[in-house]
C-alpha cells in the first residue's frame, strides 16, 4: 500500500512540476486526496526525503508545502522513459555551446534561451536546474520570487556537449534468434561505431550473473530507436512483443526488421503498422543503417559491405532452420523430404542372416523405421523388419549405414514358390522399402533389385549390372 501511495504523490508532484517547477503541494492535500494521517503520510513520504526525490519547504506549525527535487524529476523521467527533457537539455547545451565557442565568457538568460529555441519557459527552467545539478551550467536567480536566470555554461558542459555518451540501440529478438542478432550488431558497430547496441544474447551486454530483467528494463528506458528482429519465430516469443510495446509506449522509434521467409508485408498488427524492412535485401539493410544513424543524430554511416552482411544473415537464419524443422514451412519441408533417396545393397541373403548397406545420398539426416521385403507384384517377402529397442537405424547426410537382422521366414523360399519352383536358380526382381522418418516426418523409400534366387543354398544373390 505504502509503495502505491508513493507512486501516486510522486505523479501528482510531478504533475505540478511540469506546469511550475517551483509549485508545491501541501500535506493537507496530499493527506485529503489519500485518506492519511499527518503520521501516516511522514511514514510515506521520509523515503522520498531520504533519496533526494523531494523536498519539504515552507515548514510551519500548520504544516508543510512538498515539492519534486531537480534530482527526483530526472529518476521519474528515467524510470519511466521520457526522453523529452533530455533532448530539451541537450538543445540547451548546444544553444550554450554555440555561445561559448564565441566568447568562453557569453551569459544568457532563461527567457532567451526558452525563446531561441522555441520551448515552454517552465521545461527549460527546471532542465536549467537539472543541468546546475550536473554541474553543466551556472545559474544567478535576477528577481525573487521569479524563476528568471542568467545561465552561464561552465567547462563541464562544454566537454559533456562535445562528447555525448553513445545513443543507445536495443535490438528485441528471440533467444533462438542470437545468432542473428549478433551478426548484425556486428555489422552495425562497424558501419556506426558511435553507438551503443544493446543485445541481450550478448555475454558483453548481459553478463552472467547480472539480474537480466533489470539490465532489460534498465536499457529499454535509455533506448533510441528499438530493431526488432521479425522471424516468425521471433514474433512468437511473448519478450519481443513486451520490448516493443515498452519502447512505442513512449513513443521511442521501433523498426520491425524481417529476416527469413517472413516478409515485411506479412507482418501481423500492431507490427504491420511500422515501417517494416527486409534487412537480408540490400534496399533494406542499406535503409536500416540510414534510419538509426538518423535517429542518433549521426553524420552518414561509414562504408561498408552491405552485400557480405547481408549474406550473412541469410546464412545465420538458415542455419536455425537448418537446425530445427519446427521453424520451416510445410512448402520448405516438403521440399526437402523430396529430395530424399536411398540406395541399397544386399551384402548377405539368407533368412538367418539379412545384410544390407544403405547409403543417404541427401542433404537430410534419416532415421529407418522399418524394412519392407517384397516381390516385383508386391507379395510380401518376410515379415516387417524393425530395429530393437536398444538399435537407432540413423544415417547422416550424405552417410551409409550397414545394418544386418533375422528374418522370420525365409524370402528365397518365397521367391521360389511364387515363381513355380523352377528346376534351376532363380533370377527376378525385388522391392525394398524402407520407412523413414526425416524432418520430424514419415516418407517411404524404395528400390528395385535384381537378385538371383539360389536354389540349393536357399540364399538371394544380389545382381550388378
Amino acid at each position: 500500500m505504502g509503495k502505491e501511495i508513493q507512486t501516486k504523490i510522486l505523479q501528482r508532484l510531478n504533475a505540478v512540476y511540469e506546469e511550475d517547477f517551483d509549485g508545491a503541494v501541501s500535506d493537507d492535500e496530499l493527506c485529503s486526496v489519500h485518506s492519511l494521517s499527518r503520521q501516516q503520510l511522514e511514514l510515506v513520504v521520509s523515503p522520498m526525503l531520504a533519496q533526494g526525490w523531494v523536498e519539504k519547504f515552507a515548514e510551519s506549525l500548520s504544516g508543510y508545502q512538498l515539492r519534486l527535487t531537480s534530482y527526483g524529476k530526472q529518476e521519474l523521467d528515467r524510470q519511466s522513459g521520457n526522453r523529452e527533457n533530455e533532448r530539451i537539455r541537450e538543445k540547451i547545451l548546444g544553444f550554450l555551446s554555440d555561445a561559448y565557442e564565441q566568447n568562453i565568457h557569453t551569459i544568457s538568460n532563461s527567457d532567451a534561451v526558452a525563446s531561441k529555441l522555441g520551448l515552454n519557459w517552465n521545461k527549460v527552467c527546471f532542465n536549467l536546474n537539472i543541468l546546475q545539478v550536473e554541474g553543466c551550467v551556472r545559474l544567478n536567480a535576477l528577481a525573487a520570487g521569479h524563476a528568471f536566470y542568467n545561465v552561464t555554461l561552465t567547462a563541464q558542459g562544454k566537454y559533456i556537449h562535445d562528447n555525448p555518451p553513445a545513443k543507445l540501440v536495443f535490438v528485441s529478438h528471440a533467444a533462438v534468434d542470437e545468432e542473428i542478432a549478433m551478426c548484425l550488431k556486428s555489422a552495425m558497430e562497424e558501419t556506426l561505431p558511435e553507438i551503443r547496441i544493446f543485445v541481450s544474447s550478448d555475454p558483453e551486454d548481459l553478463k552472467p550473473g547480472d539480474p537480466w530483467v533489470e539490465v532489460i528494463l534498465s536499457n529499454l528506458s535509455q533506448a533510441e530507436l528499438i530493431i526488432v528482429l521479425a522471424t516468425q519465430r521471433g514474433l512468437s516469443r511473448k519478450w519481443v512483443w513486451y520490448e516493443s510495446g515498452a519502447c512505442w509506449s513512449r513513443g521511442v522509434r521501433v523498426v520491425p526488421c524481417c529476416v527469413g521467409s517472413l516478409r515485411k508485408g506479412e507482418l501481423p498488427a500492431p507490427f504491420s503498422s511500422f515501417q517494416a524492412l527486409n534487412i537480408d535485401e540490400e534496399d533494406g539493410f542499406r535503409h536500416l543503417i540510414t534510419a538509426v544513424a538518423e535517429e542518433c543524430g549521426l553524420p552518414h554511416a561509414k562504408p561498408f559491405d552491405i552485400s557480405g552482411s547481408m549474406q550473412k544473415l541469410k546464412a545465420k537464419d538458415e542455419k536455425i532452420i537448418g537446425s530445427n524443422p519446427g521453424y520451416m514451412s510445410s512448402e520448405d519441408i516438403q521440399h526437402r523430404l523430396d529430395s530424399v533417396e536411398l540406395s541399397v545393397r544386399i551384402d548377405e541373403g539368407m533368412a538367418q542372416y539379412f545384410a544390407l548397406l544403405i547409403e543417404n545420398g541427401s542433404s537430410e539426416g534419416v532415421e529407418i523405421e522399418e524394412i519392407h521385403l517384397e516381390s516385383k507384384d508386391g507379395h510380401r517377402l518376410a515379415e516387417p523388419v524393425r530395429p530393437k529397442p536398444s538399435q537407432i537405424w540413423k544415417i547422416e547426410a550424405r552417410g551409409r549405414l550397414a545394418i544386418n537382422f533375422q528374418l522370420q521366414s525365409d524370402p528365397s523360399v518365397q521367391l521360389l514358390t511364387l515363381n513355380g519352383w523352377p528346376d534351376s536358380n532363380l533370377e527376378t526382381d525385388v522391392r525394398l522399402k524402407f520407412l523413414c522418418r526425416v524432418l520430424t516426418r514419415q516418407k517411404w523409400c524404395s528400390r528395385v533389385l535384381r537378385v538371383q534366387v539360389d536354389r540349393g543354398a536357399r540364399r538371394i544373390w544380389q545382381l550388378v549390372g
